[in-house]
């Protein structure tokens, strides 16, 4: 039987960012995170969607079901964004897709080593 050391202890998760040049926060909210979030919500196993905006950028989370390949998530969260380039301002850029990412990638392994320790510099 196969045994994951590392497991992945996050569910899959697909973050949506679009760059709007010199738009103030509040633009950005109404004009572009509203508008991409209502657009997501509701799609096939979304859990939660949750966003930022700030000037001239947003970025939108969305958070599916635990049984849902990351790559089926990314392809869900496409189709939904197809189309909606001609709802958002001129001044916006095209949304796109984060790279894939995970909370595995937060973890870091250190090995520490007495000063006596004959063994210095080896990996463990």
């Amino acid at each position: 039987m196969a045994v994951d050391v590392l497991p992945d202890v996050s569910a899959p998760v697909v973050t949506v960012l679009t760059e709007a040049p010199g738009m103030a926060p509040e633009e950005v909210e109404q004009l572009i995170t509203h508008t991409i979030e209502s657009n997501l919500v509701g799609a096939e196993s979304v859990r939660r969607v949750s966003s930022r905006s700030i000037l001239g950028f947003s970025s939108v989370q969305v958070e599916f079901d635990w049984d849902v390949e990351v790559q089926h998530a990314r392809q869900i969260t496409t189709e939904r964004l197809q189309g909606l380039g001609d709802r958002l301002p001129s001044q916006a850029g095209v949304p796109f897709l984060a790279p894939v990412t995970s909370i595995m990638g937060e973890i870091m392994l250190v090995s520490f080593h007495r000063r006596g320790d004959q063994h210095h510099g080896s990996a463990h």
